[in-house]
């Protein structure tokens, strides 16, 4: 139910994705978005250039913003080719470039009334798994949901329809436990793509072992089980999805998310998740 998105993203493949997933959700209903475009701030043996210099880019590099807003009109159109009443107007994208303190900048942004932050910078985390000192401190000041964005890889273009003759159709995951903020993770997951472009797979992991539990709580879970995933396909059919399922029995979360990305090749992982009590960004 968001209004107003928030986008800080560097030229790296996270900053890329990001863009894209944030114009998209905002082309679907015409939403103003404020684009960060974060740059390293100039060495000083580029002192002395002048700022078209020292900002260019190369012609083959599109801005955080230039990628918005592409994103943004290819979601319009999808949305405008439905058979709705309601046509969406077109996204407004206000393009910002920060290569002074970027963490700052957003700071002082993120209070003007943004509901959603979306971060994709090129050092989200290190090798431990630990998110950087940059995005805790650009979370630290936003106070809403914030989507964390990291391409692993060359992400491609996952917001657009493209052609499915010519471009394989996307497979994202979604781990779900019937939580809000899990139901939240999913409903995201339908926003960033077009159901021509992607198809997704809402992943229930069971600590129940069926073999030896054949308690009424077992029956119980078994029950809540199935209306999670029920959940997620109906959630899915309103965005035009029609979402695949599957549960894992007795595994631990993490293994069973990379067991069952391996097996569909997953191509984008989304997980809702809140935030756990620290000094330090922590999703568990």
């Amino acid at each position: 139910k968001f209004e107003r998105l928030l986008v800080a993203a560097d030229d790296s493949a996270s900053g890329k994705l990001a863009s894209q997933f944030a114009g998209f959700l905002a082309g679907q209903r015409g939403l103003p978005m404020t684009v960060m475009d974060i740059q390293p701030p100039p060495k000083q043996d580029e002192a002395a250039a002048t700022p078209a210099d020292s900002a260019d880019r190369n012609p083959a590099d599109k801005s955080p913003a230039a990628l918005a807003k592409e994103s943004a009109d290819t979601a319009g159109t999808d949305a405008n080719s439905r058979d709705n009443a309601a046509k969406p107007r077109r996204a407004e994208v206000i393009a910002r470039t920060e290569t002074a303190d970027a963490t700052d900048a957003v700071a002082d942004e993120a209070s003007k009334g943004f509901d959603v932050l979306m971060i994709g910078l090129e050092c989200m985390c290190d090798a431990h798994g630990v998110f950087s000192e940059d995005v805790n401190r650009i979370v630290t000041s936003f106070q809403g949901p914030v989507a964390l964005v990291i391409a692993r890889r060359d992400g491609g273009d996952m917001a657009a329809r493209g052609d499915r003759a010519a471009r394989p159709q996307r497979k994202i995951l979604v781990p779900i436990s019937g939580t809000e903020v899990s139901r939240r993770g999913i409903e995201l997951a339908f926003a960033l793509t077009s159901p021509n472009a992607a198809s997704v797979t809402a992943l229930h992991i069971s600590r129940r072992n069926t073999a030896r539990d054949g308690t009424p709580q077992a029956a119980i879970r078994s029950r809540n089980e199935a209306a999670v995933l029920d959940d997620a396909k109906v959630l899915g059919a309103r965005h035009g999805f029609k979402v695949a399922t599957a549960v894992h029995l007795d595994s631990a979360p993490e293994a069973a998310i990379l067991r069952e990305g391996a097996r569909i090749k997953a191509d984008l992982l989304v997980i809702g998740a809140a935030r756990r009590v620290g000094d330090a960004l922590y999703l568990g």
